[in-house]
Formats: structure tokens, C-alpha cells, sequence
């Protein structure tokens, strides 16, 4: 192997920042009527990161140069972070 990463967060936390982003257009949502009125006018943007992280992946595979490199992610048993 000629280029090895070990990181066993930062991979899962692309689709977990849609979430949390989620989770703020609802709260603001579900609310909206408690919070101060400028809160309430919040057009949150949404977060598309999940989506992006596959493109990625692939242009750094294509910048590799090598149709025989692979991309491998393994994950520990009972890992919730995947």
C-alpha cells in the first residue's frame, strides 16, 4: 500500500453534519413560536455534504492514476460512526 489514512471519525461525519443540519431547520421549525422573532425568519441552508463525499472519493482515485489503485473503508464490528 502506498497511501494509507487512519480515521476513524471524520469519514461518517459528512452524512452526520446533513443530519445535524436537519435537526436545526426543525428545531427552528417546531419552534419557532418560543424563540425571538428574528429566529423565526431563519432560512437555514441545507447541508448537502452526504452527496458530495462519493465525488470526492472518486476525483481523488481518478487523480491517483492507477485503474488497478482501489478505495477501501473498513469498519470495526459495532461501529455506529459508518
Amino acid at each position: 500500500m502506498l497511501q494509507v489514512e487512519m480515521n476513524t471519525i471524520s469519514s461518517s461525519f459528512a452524512s452526520l453534519s446533513g443530519k445535524v443540519s436537519g435537526l436545526h431547520d426543525y428545531l427552528v421549525q417546531r419552534y419557532s413560536t418560543l424563540l425571538p422573532e428574528s429566529y423565526g425568519s431563519l432560512n437555514l441552508p441545507s447541508n448537502k455534504a452526504s452527496s458530495f463525499a462519493s465525488t470526492g472519493l472518486a476525483a481523488a482515485f481518478q487523480s491517483y492514476g492507477k485503474s488497478s489503485a482501489a478505495i477501501l473503508m473498513v469498519v470495526q464490528e459495532g461501529e455506529a460512526n459508518r
